[in-house]
């Protein structure tokens, strides 16, 4: 997605998986991609993207997620797209709802095996 010249983040507040990632990324050669340690993107502050995607922890509930995703969806580059997947027994119709209210419009992008990718976009600065 981002090609030779664009860069990765990938944040995770768990230690193990953070480590994990990393290993994958070495394995795989990857080297335009960096894994850190944050509570959401605290340890990416002042930086812009084009994509955000997510894998939430849904089972912290609410009042954990939606901030995470507020936040993602703020430092979104104008243009910028937030993805997030979830399955769909789990909240997937409020959460949309909720992306909607954020991003003013929210679409199930893909749909397979239980779970649903939604996308929300920023508009474009006119």
């Amino acid at each position: 997605m981002v090609g030779p010249a664009g860069q990765v983040y990938m944040v995770d507040v768990n230690e193990r998986a953070v480590e994990l990632a990393r290993r994958n990324l070495a394995a795989n050669g990857i080297k335009n991609a960096q894994v850190l340690v944050s509570h959401g993107l605290a340890a990416l502050q002042g930086l812009s993207f084009d994509w955000v995607l997510s894998n939430p922890p849904i089972r912290a509930g609410k009042k954990v997620v939606y901030p995470l995703l507020a936040e993602a969806y703020q430092a979104l580059k104008p243009a910028g797209c937030l993805l997030v997947v979830i399955r769909t027994k789990q909240g997937a119709k409020s959460l949309q709802a909720y992306l909607e209210g954020l991003a003013g419009s929210c679409d199930t992008v893909d749909m397979k095996g239980g779970f649903r990718v939604l996308r929300c976009c920023k508009h474009p600065r006119t």
